[in-house]
């Protein structure tokens, strides 16, 4: 194994560890909370309560007064401040909102160190000049907790929980007064509520665009790095002559893998799991279909190449991905009439006693 190895390795699972991270980290959280029952809310109170959001200011390379306090300190004790009730004890933008924020390199370089003859040389960095206790200046901006207590019904009846949501300083009172004005007092509203934790409820859990984006950024690399990992070692060990390897790496990592991923897309709104299903079964068919025409192609005399190729690169794939889509959509449609089934029959049946009712969502 070389260098080249080791580093596609260790980019594979980094780009592995950062998918699953932001992935179980970000992303599962809403998927569990797509899946939440749909009920009816009445807004009984509103609250908007402010508060401080402190973050520090640094300059740079210059000493803290001697005197001056921890920054993780004095952040962390203006945050706690309530701004409706400081008065005269407010932060403040002055001398003593100045603080000491520890080491700052002011200065950096890099040299070439070859410990000794005949191995490799690694890169070493310096810091040429620091301060070891940086001066910082503590802002605190307004930001605001808007919490709206709702009664809702559940399958354990009648509820009252809040709902707290969060606007950061770069958000304006206009942003605020409108998202309160959403939920009137007078008028019911659309929310859901967590099946495991009745008291944990929301008004909006819909995918946002961008947590899954970053997702898709993470699984793109590690796309990306696969590919390349396997291309190497297919062609570091030989695993396929020439003529064969290219094939086997489009219908791994084209054919195969991001059909597996889309099909296994159970949680998205219909009409995007509808495309992803249809881009699937359209990669099966081009990159599947290819590998049995351009082998046989070697076979055949030079003129007619041209010919079996147009046919494996546009006739074929197309049949077959019709005959596939009138597949898949023949069972999606047993399946929606075994849904229609069952609910009829759930429908005819007595309900059941209060103390025993299932949750329908």
């Amino acid at each position: 194994m070389n260098k080249t190895f080791y580093c596609l390795l260790s980019i594979t699972v980094i780009t592995t560890i950062l998918f699953l991270g932001l992935f179980f980290g970000i992303g599962y959280p809403e998927i569990l909370r797509n899946n939440f029952t749909k009920t009816t809310c009445d807004a009984t109170r509103k609250w908007n309560i402010p508060k401080y959001c402190c973050y520090e200011k640094c300059d740079k390379c210059i000493y803290a007064p001697s005197n001056a306090t921890s920054c993780y300190s004095l952040k962390d004790k203006w945050n706690s401040i309530d701004p409706t009730t400081c008065n005269n004890g407010c932060p403040s933008i002055d001398d003593s909102s100045l603080c000491g924020n520890g080491y700052q390199c002011c200065l950096e370089s890099y040299r070439q160190v070859c410990p000794k003859s005949g191995s490799s040389y690694y890169t070493q960095h310096i810091c040429e000049s620091w301060v070891t206790d940086v001066r910082c200046q503590i802002i605190c901006p307004f930001c605001h907790n808007v919490i709206i207590e709702v009664k809702y019904n559940t399958f354990q009846g009648l509820k009252i929980s809040n709902n707290t949501k969060f606007f950061d300083s770069d958000q304006n009172d206009n942003s605020i007064n409108n998202y309160m004005d959403n939920y009137s007092l007078t008028k019911s509203f659309e929310c859901f509520y967590d099946p495991k934790n009745l008291y944990d409820v929301f008004f909006d859990v819909d995918y946002t665009t961008r947590t899954w984006s970053i997702i898709g950024l993470s699984i793109f690399l590690l796309y990306l790095s696969l590919i390349s990992l396997t291309t190497y070692l297919s062609i570091k060990y030989h695993a396929f002559t020439k003529d064969h390897w290219l094939n086997f790496i489009l219908c791994l990592w084209l054919g195969t893998v991001p059909p597996i991923i889309f099909i296994s897309v159970s949680h998205t709104p219909n009409v995007i799991a509808n495309i992803l299903y249809g881009i699937s079964l359209m990669l099966i068919t081009i990159f599947w279909a290819n590998v049995p025409l351009v082998e046989w192609s070697k076979t055949i005399d030079s003129n007619h190449k041209v010919w079996i190729l147009v046919t494996g690169t546009f006739v074929l794939p197309l049949l077959f991905f019709e005959v596939l889509l009138k597949i898949s959509s023949f069972t999606k449609k047993r399946k929606e009439l075994n849904y229609h089934i069952n609910d009829e029959i759930e429908e005819d049946l007595p309900p059941p006693p209060y103390d025993q009712a299932i949750m329908k969502k």
